[in-house]
């Protein structure tokens, strides 16, 4: 998920509002609907008729790539390939937050079908959200609580 917000005027050099913006999101909203990129403008594109005009928005450049720990074991080593597939990264490190990554509830979907087909077990929608890290899962899958 993505977030425009018109740049604040007079903001002090080195302001990182795009992270104040997600703390304040993740205060108020689950995990999975915090804006993983925030692009900042100074104004908003629009139409002729002043309505806001989407398809000016600029599209993000890229999700950050995650230089996390690496996965110890065969189950972290397959969830992280999922991840880093489903999100379309080259990588995938194990404590990273999959919705942070820039994961929605569509790649989500996508993920669990591959987690079920790997480890030929239904894992829970309710359990990918309330872990969504490779770390969790893998411990979640490990003691049979994904079923």
């Amino acid at each position: 998920m993505s977030m425009a917000e018109p740049m604040a005027a007079g903001r002090p050099a080195g302001d990182d509002l795009a992270d104040e913006l997600r703390r304040h999101a993740a205060r108020l909203l689950p995990g999975a609907l915090v804006p993983s990129v925030v692009v900042e403008l100074a104004e908003l594109p629009r139409t002729p008729g002043g309505k806001l005009d989407r398809a000016a928005l600029p599209r993000p450049e890229t999700y950050p790539i995650p230089a996390g720990a690496k996965p110890s074991d065969q189950r972290e080593a397959a969830l992280a390939d999922i991840f880093a597939e489903v999100l379309g990264l080259p990588a995938v490190g194990i404590d990273d937050d999959f919705f942070r990554l820039g994961g929605t509830s569509v790649h989500a979907v996508r993920a669990l079908a591959r987690m079920s087909d790997c480890f030929k077990i239904r894992v829970q929608p309710i359990t990918f959200f309330q872990g969504p890290t490779v770390r969790q899962l893998a411990c979640g899958l490990g003691e049979g609580t994904a079923s």
